[in-house]
């Protein structure tokens, strides 16, 4: 195994495990623990991650478990976006207006809202692992989540939030509070 460093790259006999030839399930896996767990899936649910999909296929064969860095995507994470690929396996994901103007739990499905109802630190680790698994819909998802403990926020509360230093004149500061004002309208 290499040493931990950013620029690391897993070789492809780094990320491989063995599976049984007549096993038609795809696995992913987190490397970089000390016990292997296998998360089953599809090679069709895989479809919709880029980062996934790219890797199970090889020029000569596919493979049918594939290593993702723990670093990147820590293993409770990648297991909501396995779950996730698995829901979607068969149909759809649905789309997500945007902007959004009604409540996010009244926009999409009951099923879509209570798999992203986790609380705002969760939602940020899956949006996180589904950005680096390239996961479009878990990614609009996620962020329609996050975005809903943002919206009724004052600029002055997002400021403190994400520690943003204050240079505008009191007219401008007035001038911003107003446009923001009449988009939560």
């Amino acid at each position: 195994m290499h040493e931990d460093n950013d620029d690391e790259v897993m070789t492809k006999e780094e990320r491989r495990v063995t599976i049984p030839e007549d096993d038609p399930n795809m696995y992913v896996w987190t490397s970089g623990l000390d016990k292997v767990q296998l998360l089953q899936t599809s090679e069709k649910a895989l479809k919709r991650s880029d980062y996934l999909h790219n890797t199970i296929l090889d020029e000569e064969h596919v493979e049918k478990a594939i290593a993702v860095p723990n670093k990147y995507v820590p293993e409770k994470y990648l297991q909501k976006c396995i779950d996730y690929l698995n829901m979607y396996e068969i149909g759809e994901p649905p789309e997500i207006e945007s902007p959004l103007i009604k409540k996010l739990s009244e926009s999409i499905p009951q099923r879509d809202y209570d798999f992203i109802n986790v609380g705002k630190a969760d939602a940020m680790g899956i949006l996180q692992a589904a950005n680096y698994l390239g996961i479009a819909p878990l990614v609009e998802l996620a962020s329609a989540y996050v975005s809903e403990f943002y919206n009724s926020k004052s600029a002055e509360q997002l400021r403190a939030i994400f520690a943003i230093h204050n240079d505008f004149s009191s007219e401008e500061k007035v001038h911003i509070d107003q446009i923001l004002s009449r988009t939560r309208q």
